[in-house]
């Protein structure tokens, strides 16, 4: 895939060009996306943000690239107490009256888009029903993440949304991925934001419905193409299974990120680190040869890393 989208950059021209494909990698540069279901037309996608979030609604066509692996559920989860039931289901009603207003896809379409810049004071929210302690690991856009001021992204503003309709005040955390769960199933935090739902968690933490299906990709260094920012295509370094094997591969510990690697590069060995950013900078400088992130987070972190690059790997 790689390789087909590399020659066609070089070779277009002012050519009009039909491509059929399954991957959103190979048609991430189309002016036109026409999706098919069942033998229909069931949309047409002409605005670069809205493709890079069509994966809300075609879960099958944005491929992410990585054999054998479905997309992974985002939630929010509570600890199983009665302020955490409550929290619980009055969550589970939020998200699901934001889904049928269409307002979820707004805010996701707009957190994809170029330099989004709602900032989130959590401190405003002044509810009489109590405050909600609420601790999420801080990444990068469209993710949770610290801004000027307050917090950024998806979850920052389901959050605020919530406890504002609810009318809860809210204190807000960002710790340590390694403290997140532990905090929660201890009663230090309320609620807990982009966490991937598995039945092991389940056992002792109560999950919402999934927000987002969010998509993995394996990222890696990419060579013999124009840096990104300059407008080219990057040729992944490895695009094989077998080119990977015995490579390292970045991850955070406990993460689904490490999981993915563990299921789906068995011949690799997984080398931990406390942040994406650290691993993003390892990978630039050699150190590591991949790491796992959200294909929504590709974009933003190809700002800062223009040369690194979806592997294409299935």
């Amino acid at each position: 895939d790689a390789k087909i989208r590399h020659a066609l950059d070089a070779s277009l021209g002012s050519s009009t060009v039909f491509l059929i494909s399954h991957r959103i990698t190979t048609l991430s540069k189309a002016d036109q996306v026409i999706v098919m279901e069942n033998g229909r037309i069931d949309a047409t996608i002409t605005d670069a943000a809205i493709l890079r979030t069509a994966q809300q609604m075609y879960p099958d066509f944005m491929d992410s690239g990585i054999r054998n692996l479905e997309p992974v559920r985002n939630c929010f989860a509570m600890g199983k107490t009665e302020f955490g039931d409550t929290l619980t289901r009055e969550m589970a009603e939020y998200l699901a009256g934001l889904k049928e207003s269409g307002r979820r896809q707004e805010m996701f379409d707009y957190w994809r888009s170029e330099n989004p810049d709602r900032v989130f004071d959590f401190g405003q929210l002044k509810g009489s029903r109590g405050t909600v302690r609420a601790a999420m690991e801080c990444m990068d856009l469209p993710r949770f993440c610290a801004g000027d001021g307050g917090y950024q992204g998806i979850e920052a503003e389901l959050l605020y949304g919530f406890c504002e309709a609810y009318d809860y005040s809210c204190e807000a955390y960002a710790p340590e991925w390694s403290g997140i769960l532990v905090g929660l199933s201890t009663g230090v935090y309320d609620v807990v934001g982009d966490i991937t739902y598995t039945e092991e968690r389940a056992k002792t933490i109560a999950f919402t419905e999934s927000y987002e299906a969010a998509v993995p990709v394996l990222v890696v260094r990419g060579v013999e193409g124009q840096a990104v920012a300059d407008g080219g295509a990057l040729v992944p370094e490895f695009s094989t299974v077998e080119a990977l094997a015995g490579k390292k591969l970045g991850a955070r510990p406990g993460t689904y990120q490490e999981q993915v690697i563990l299921d789906n590069f068995k011949e690799n060995k997984v080398v931990h680190y406390q942040s994406d950013s650290e691993i993003a900078l390892d990978l630039v400088n050699g150190r590591v040869d991949g790491f796992v992130i959200d294909r929504a987070a590709l974009p933003h972190l190809q700002e800062t890393h223009p040369n690194l690059t979806d592997s294409g790997i299935r």
